[in-house]
């Protein structure tokens, strides 16, 4: 005989929920075992997992990551975290406070020399540029990001990059012939 147990939970929807906020309590007590740099990579975590149903709060808690940390001890976590907290501010619209977001990660990121993560934001910036209509800010970041994947080799990045600059270039085009 199988033995059920009821929830008080009317549907499936509600019982995903149920246990997405049960994990969510479990990953947030207090763990004595755990160091900071551990507490603050689980909080990113759940920051990132919260980030597309609730990015208000998951900035909040991404924010909370970046101010809780002293300034001489910046890790590459809170990097990470101030690059998405750019994600999240560029999806909401907020391009200036994205701009602002990025560029910290990125001054963070040269100190730590990971020309990927470098590589990454400036192709990033260089969107918001884009969208900001600053067309050569954005071709400048676009080429800096180029030549940090070639440095390094990363195809992927290097294609990725191409691409944008061809898209810059065509509508750069299209604007010219239509004034």
């Amino acid at each position: 005989m199988k033995k059920t147990i009821n929830l008080p939970i009317r549907s499936k929807k509600y019982a995903h929920r149920f246990i997405v906020v049960i994990v969510f309590t479990l990953i947030s007590l207090p763990q004595s075992f755990s160091q900071p740099k551990e507490k603050l990579q689980l909080e990113l975590g759940k920051a990132k997992m919260i980030a597309r149903l609730k990015p208000d709060s998951a900035y909040l808690q991404l924010r909370h990551i970046t101010e809780s940390t002293e300034t001489s001890n910046k890790t590459e976590i809170v990097a990470e975290a101030l690059q998405e907290m750019g994600k999240i501010a560029y999806h909401l619209g907020s391009y200036p406070q994205a701009l602002a977001d990025y560029l910290e990660s990125y001054q963070l990121y040269k100190t730590f020399n990971n020309q990927k993560k470098q590589a990454e934001l400036l192709s990033d910036i260089g969107i918001l540029y884009y969208y900001n209509r600053q067309p050569i800010k954005a071709f400048e970041s676009y080429r800096k990001a180029l030549g940090i994947y070639k440095s390094i080799q990363y195809a992927e990045g290097i294609a990725n990059t191409y691409g944008k600059l061809g898209h810059l270039y065509e509508k750069q085009a299209h604007n010219m012939t239509a004034h």
